[in-house]
């Protein structure tokens, strides 16, 4: 019985398909394939736009292009830090911290809500409650 052969997969880098800005270059390049936490970092040296992890973050960081967003925040970095963890577990951990302290403009999944608030059926008469 004759095997079947699947099509050849296609392979690429999303830098062969788009331009990284030059100045964002020297950080892509030194960017390991091991594990860790990236941050996107714009005019503001305090606050991130986006911090993000893998288990290879070069890969990673090179396939930010998949959606318009994603280029839109490319084009307002400045430059890339790193910091390796051991592993996807601390990359997890680590990524999931520096969210929810530093709340990045383009992190919305792990963010903590502001405000939020239920209703309160006392006295016959249903009020609106706001907690932190």
């Amino acid at each position: 019985m004759a095997r079947k052969q699947s099509a050849p997969r296609l392979e690429f880098e999303a830098a062969a398909i788009y331009e990284y800005p030059e100045h964002l270059r020297p950080w892509l390049e030194a960017l390991p394939k091991l594990p860790g936490v990236y941050q996107f970092h714009g005019d503001s040296d305090t606050m991130p736009l986006y911090i993000g992890k893998s288990v290879n973050l070069r890969s990673r960081v090179l396939s930010h292009l998949r959606t318009p967003e994603e280029a839109a925040m490319l084009r307002q970095s400045r430059r890339i830090t790193w910091q390796r963890t051991a592993g996807e577990l601390g990359a997890l951990l680590l990524e999931a911290r520096l969210i929810k302290e530093q709340q990045p403009l383009f992190n919305k999944r792990l963010r903590r809500n502001k405000q939020l608030c239920a209703w309160l059926l006392a006295d016959d008469r249903p009020q609106i409650v706001y907690a932190r």
